[in-house]
């Protein structure tokens, strides 16, 4: 669930919330279908904006709920 109290979240807090591994929430940022904050010198860490995160959980939801439709 996305805390609207909670700005920023990292990829590990995304995975958890989208049900996906870590892994494919950075494939996502890296594909550009999950926008990202860079925070800190040098690489940093990215972070996902509570706002963008919620987008894309309901965009997932949508996604999934449309295959149901079809195998029906």
């Amino acid at each position: 669930m996305v805390e609207a109290y909670k700005p920023l979240y990292t990829a590990k807090q995304t995975a958890q919330i989208l049900l996906v591994n870590v892994a494919t929430v950075y494939e996502m940022m890296n594909k550009g279908q999950l926008p990202y904050l860079i925070l800190g010198k040098g690489n940093g860490s990215r972070k996902v904006r509570g706002s963008d995160l919620k987008a894309k959980s309901r965009q997932n939801h949508k996604e999934v709920q449309n295959e149901t439709d079809m195998d029906h």
